[in-house]
């Protein structure tokens, strides 16, 4: 149903990164039995700087990615899409997610969407799921993304 995004050319996403024969991906760099030993986990999440102002903005986002074939699309259904969230991301991540965004005071959004090639000229629906715990309160939408 959902996958995690993986890194891509811009103008053709199924031509992906090349991995490096050593060191295999960068989602493999840090994933290792030394963090688990410390206790630590690896959270992944895009956040945003304002550089003039110097300051983070309070919002984290998590991109996943819908598979092609899920139709019809978007689901609004809060069960469907947190079932669908904790099959990709386990529900210890979600909930180290929600902790790690508590405390921060970060509100956290999943954003779920077809990939795109074209946002500029064919937008994907994407749906914001806000997550309760991160701050803000739980909600689902679907929304047109134009560049």
């Amino acid at each position: 149903m959902l996958h995690k995004p993986v890194l891509a050319k811009c103008d053709n996403r199924r031509q992906t990164a090349k991995i490096n024969p050593l060191a295999g991906e960068p989602q493999e760099w840090l994933n290792t039995p030394a963090l688990k030993q410390r206790q630590l986990r690896v959270l992944s999440f895009d956040f945003f700087v304002n550089w003039p102002l110097r300051s983070v903005a309070d919002e984290i986002w998590i991109k996943r990615l819908v598979r092609e074939q899920i139709s019809p699309w978007p689901w609004l259904d809060p069960l469907a899409l947190r079932n669908g969230i904790e099959q990709v991301d386990s529900p210890e991540t979600v909930q180290a997610l929600q902790a790690f965004g508590r405390a921060q005071r970060f509100n956290g959004h999943y954003f779920l969407f077809k990939d795109a090639t074209r946002w500029e000229t064919d937008p994907p629906v994407v749906v914001d799921v806000g997550r309760r715990g991160f701050g803000g309160r739980e909600k689902s939408g679907a929304r047109h993304f134009g560049v």
